[in-house]
This record gives C-alpha cells, structure tokens and sequence, in this order.
C-alpha cells in the first residue's frame, strides 16, 4: 500500500489521500461506496440514507465536500415529510435554475421563516457555514413548537466566541446548550463551512435529541398542526384545547410562542358557553367593524354580560392580548359563572414585579396565584408582556381542569344596547332605549350621538314621534328658514307650529340652531299644555338657583313647571338656562315626562304603546330618586349665552 503521505489511517485521513491498493482497507456503506463503517458520521448517513433524507450521486455521498445553503435546507424539507409549499412567498431571485426538489424545499423553508436570505437571494450554491446550520435549525425548532431555553453562558468557554454574528448568537448558544455543536480544541469556528457529513450528523442529533418517536427516526407531528411534534412537552395540552374547540387551525399551526389578540380570548370563552345566540342584533363597541360575525357576537355577548368593560367605547380586538388581562377576563368570567373568589397574598407578595401590575388587574392575578392557575418565573409574571398562545392553552386547561370543571352554564346575555356608543352605564341608557323602542329616535350608522347639541328642528321631530307623526293641522304657514330640511323635518315643524308648541321670530324658526336648555323647557311645557293641561308649579322653585336671574320672562314659568315636577334638576346650584342641551338630556326630559304624565293623566297618551316594556317601570314612584345631576350640563360658565335671533323671551316673541 503506497500513501502520498505518511500518516495514520484513520478514516478522517484516508478520504484525503490516494490508497494505492485494489480493495477498500474498511467496508463501505451498502449505497455509498465512499462511507467506511468506520467513520463517525457512518451511523447518521446510514440513518439519513434509510429514511430517505439523502440520496448521494451515482453509488456516492462525497461527506467531505461542503454542503450547500439549498441542500441543508433540502435535508430538512425531507425531515418534515417533503411537503408542498402553500405559495404564500416570493422565490428568491437566484434559485431558478435549481431542481424542483431544492426549489420545493427553499420555498418551504421561506415561507415558514426558517431562512429569509439577502436582498432577495439566498445563494443557494454556497458553503453552508457553522453559524448557519445551527441558525436555520434553530429556526426549524421554532418552527415545530420547541420550547427548550439556552444556557445564556454556553459560550463563555470558547476563544472565538466573539466571531459569532450578533444574528446567530442565540442560534449557537442553543446548539452548543444541547450538545449539538461541541466545537474543537476550544473553537466554534462559527464561520468555517460544514461538510455534508457533518451536516448530516448535526441534524441527526437534532432528532435524537428533540424529535425521535417510538424508535422511529422520522419527526411526527400533531394531525392539525405541523408546528407541534408529537414529542413536544405540550403536545397533549394542544391536543385537549384542539379537540375541545378552543382553538382553531391557521395555515396548518399553532405558534405556540405567538400572541393572541383580545378578540380571540373572548371568542375562546364564548365557545366555552357554546357560543351563545343574542336576544337582539348589533354590536356594543365602536372599532369591532372587521371582526367576523362569530366574533363580534362573542365581543359583544362578553361586554354585555361584563367579562370585558373596554375604555371610551372601545375594546382594540385585534390588540395583543397581555398576561394580566388575560387573568383580569377569565377572573370576570369565573365569577359569573359561580362567584366563587378565593384568594390570598401568598404567591402574590413574593412577585418581584407585582409594582408592574395595574390596579384593576391586581386581584385577579392573586387570584389566578392562589388558585394555581399559573406560576411565577423568577418570582415574576411579566405582567405587561403579551400573553402566548401556549401560555393562554395552560391557563384554560388549568382552569377547565380545576376550579371551572363543573360550572353552570352562564344566564343568557341581556338584549344589545340599540346605540354602540350608548353602552348599560350611560346616565342616560333607559331614556335612550324607551326612546328608541318607541320610536322616538333613530340614530345613525347605530350611533346616537349622546353628546351632541340637540338641534332645534330635532327636538320638535322627538314631540312629533312621541304623537306618532299626526300630520299639520290645515293651512299652517311654513317658516321660511326650513326649506332644506327633509320632509320629515317640514312636517313636524308645521304640525308644532300649528299646535302652538313654537312660534318663531319673524317667520324664521332657526332649525339648525342647538336648542337651550330654557328653550327647551319652554316646548316641553306647551307640549304638556297640549297634552294634558296640568300646570301645577311653586312660585318659589327657582329661589334654591343662583342663576335664576337670568332665565328670560318668557321661559320663567314654564322653567318653575319644570323644576317643580322634578323634570329639570339643574347642576351645582345653577339652571344654566342658555346652555346648549345634548341629545341625551333632551331624551331624558321627554321620557322623564312621559313618566310623569302618566302619573297625572293618561289623556291622549297611548300609555300601552309608550310603555310595551313593564320592567322600565317596576318602581310605583317613577320619581322617587331626582334625575342625577351628571344627566346636566356642567357649570361651564364661560359658555357663551344663547345668540340664536329669538329675543330674550325665547319662542314667545309673536
């Protein structure tokens, strides 16, 4: 036997030089007449080679070449089965002249964020280096639901360790952690290229290490998601909230280490109450429009029944879903469903970061300690971080497991609020609902506007609802400042004018105009004498009011009507009497009215017909409490006085 060179041999040496003898000094692999049964990689190219991972070239595996960024990939495209790619990606410029297998593959690996390249390319032909490999495996890991942390000093030992990129770092600590990279004579080496045995024996001790099932060397994953192996800690935990319908498949995986918007949580909790119908349409938050209908109704049930409040008529459903409200929804959500609370400070005091969680989210996280519904890490929650889908899997299996597992059916959810920005906490929601019931207002696009100034025009279209659109007596002259407002509008002015409700000021009503509170008051009472012709009223009613002077002489009366009925309460001592009335207090004077009238008489009134729903009115004395003074304007004095062209007696003057 003659070598080139002198040296021991080993199967290491022996591929680089020329053996000058008929037969191989080892046996070879049955398929790869260049693998000797002594090398070390022997083991994973068999093992590679029999679970159709790699093929070789004419009888040939060539371990020491390098292998290439594409056929790195490719090994791990056939790990996962070889599947088809969705075609939800670009291809990189530079791979069109590859096979279709590598293209496959790259594509694959693209989508699923396992390799992103460099301006559009990949270089697919070039060496695959040290730091690489070990990124796009980590990837890979990713991608399949892994969840096993890094040693943070795995590194410490290495000399180069500083000549791994700042990208791959991670990647690398991971590898080194679990024993996938072990370096050489201190090294990593991290930009060194692999050769393709050793690229085989790399992914080898991958799967031996996180995805070997039962003896067989192929990764298997959960039947809906591809990203969740069959040897994933919290493969059965996935399984339980896949099969109990709590969470659905996207594109074929789970992220596990992904977030879950706010809207999903709900949606989670709402099927858990399988999926309960409503009592009445609509929704009850303002940005909820490009939810699906599944989801605003569980948006919508959730806020109706008081899982979830939202803030200034808004609930952000597409918002990431944080820790602490996510423990804040499901606290709200236990307690209707058995108000059962039981908690203590225990677990609590010893967070570290318990200063990080609000104050409305407090109890239920020390809630959701004592009741061991999670666990702190490091004496922590991190409760401003989002929430993961697998950490929202945990919560519910723990809670569906523990104290939820016999719960009652929640109470059906009462009817949908008829406005979104009018939600069951409004000072005025009663007034409002009647109102829409009846008839009486309509809103707009599901809106009501509570805040709005109350045209003129418009308080005298609520009168002209609540008589059920009478048409104008005959021969009643028009104003002639309404002429652009909808027949609807013309017709209830004319009919107002003609039962003496308003008058104008030189046949000019002023329609667009917001009406004032004394204004107002004035109507109502013509209204009242129209309807009823009690007028009963304290001459001293208005001596409690600072402001009582500035009341014009032609509202005066009707403001002591008022006052001395309970139907205007004022705000902080004053009557504000030219202060612009909102929508809401204008609502609330008519229903506060009505209730009124029926309790002196029910003359030409449809008490059945204003009245259909019974429970608006379970109180024998519809006025045993004032109507709270927030119903009012506040004391905004410098609001400017009333400049509409009526003189001081308002709608007196002829």
């Amino acid at each position: 036997m003659v070598l080139h060179q002198s040296r021991l041999l080993t199967d290491q040496y022996i591929r680089g030089y020329v053996i000058m003898f008929p037969t191989p000094l080892y046996p070879t692999h049955p398929q790869f007449s260049d693998v000797y049964t002594n090398s070390v990689y022997y083991d994973s190219i068999d093992w590679a080679q029999k679970n159709g991972i790699v093929t070789g070239t004419n009888g040939k595996f060539s371990p020491g070449n390098n292998m290439t960024r594409s056929n790195f990939v490719l090994l791990l495209h056939r790990l996962e089965g070889s599947p088809r790619p969705a075609g939800t990606a670009a291809e990189f410029t530079d791979v069109r002249s590859l096979s279709s297998a590598n293209r496959n593959a790259i594509a694959w690996a693209r989508e699923h964020g396992i390799i992103t390249g460099t301006n559009n390319k990949f270089s697919p032909g070039d060496p695959i280096t040290r730091q690489n490999a070990a990124l796009i495996l980590y990837r890979y890991y990713n991608k399949s639901g892994g969840s096993a942390l890094s040693n943070s000093a795995a590194l410490n030992s290495f000399s180069d360790r500083s000549s791994v990129s700042s990208g791959s770092a991670e990647a690398m600590r991971w590898a080194v952690t679990h024993g996938l990279i072990v370096g050489s004579g201190g090294l990593l080496k991290p930009k060194n290229p692999v050769t393709r045995e050793a690229a085989v024996l790399l992914v080898n001790k991958y799967v031996k290490t996180f995805g070997i099932v039962e003896g067989r060397p192929t990764i298997h994953t959960h039947p809906a998601y591809f990203d969740i192996l069959t040897t994933n800690p919290d493969y059965d935990l996935i399984d339980w909230a896949y099969k109990k319908g709590l969470i659905t498949v996207t594109n074929g995986r789970f992220n596990a280490s992904g977030s879950m918007s706010r809207a999903n949580f709900v949606l989670m909790l709402y099927k858990l109450e399988d999926s309960p119908q409503l009592s009445s349409t609509g929704v009850t938050f303002t940005d909820v429009g490009s939810l699906s209908r599944e989801g605003k109704s569980a948006v919508t049930w959730a806020h109706l029944t008081g899982v979830v409040t939202g803030t200034n008529g808004k609930f952000s459903p597409n918002d990431s879903l944080t820790r602490q409200n996510m423990l804040l929804i499901l606290y709200r959500y236990n307690a209707l469903k058995n108000g059962i609370v039981t908690s203590d400070n225990i677990e609590y005091n010893k967070l570290t970061d318990k200063g990080s969680v609000s104050s409305g989210s407090a109890e239920a996280v020390r809630w959701a300690l004592t009741q061991k519904l999670i666990s702190s890490s490091g004496n922590k929650i991190n409760p401003k971080n989002s929430a993961s889908r697998m950490d929202i899997v945990r919560l519910m299996y723990n809670y569906l497991n523990g104290i939820g597992k016999t719960l009652d059916p929640m109470p059906p959810a009462p009817p949908v609020p008829p406005f979104m920005d009018v939600p069951r906490s409004h000072a005025n929601y009663e007034a409002i609902e009647w109102a829409y019931k009846n008839g009486v207002v309509t809103g707009t696009n599901g809106k009501f506007t509570p805040g709005n100034a109350m045209t003129r025009s418009n308080f005298i279209l609520l009168l002209w609802r609540l008589e059920k659109c009478p048409q104008p007596k005959a021969g009643v002259k028009q104003f002639s400042d309404v002429s652009g407002l909808s027949s609807t509008n013309r017709t209830a002015i004319a009919w107002a004018r003609g039962e003496g409700l308003i008058t104008g000021t030189n046949n000019k009503f002023s329609p667009g105009n917001p009406i004032t509170r004394q204004n107002m008051v004035l109507i109502m009472h013509r209204y009242n004498n129209f309807k009823s012709g009690v007028t009963e009223f304290d001459g001293n009613a208005l001596i409690a009011f600072s402001d009582r002077g500035s009341v014009s002489s032609g509202s005066l009366l009707a403001m002591r009507w008022a006052v001395t009925n309970g139907l205007y309460a004022g705000s902080g001592g004053k009557l504000l009497p030219k202060n612009t009335a909102t929508r809401a207090q204008a609502v609330q004077l008519i229903y506060d009215y009505v209730r009124w009238l029926v309790e002196h008489t029910v003359d030409r009134l449809d008490e059945d017909t204003l009245f259909e729903d019974d429970d608006l009115f379970e109180d024998d004395d519809p006025l045993e409490e004032d109507p709270p003074e927030d119903d009012d304007l506040p004391d905004d004095d410098d609001l400017p006085d009333d400049d509409d062209p009526l003189d001081d007696d308002g709608l007196l003057k002829e």
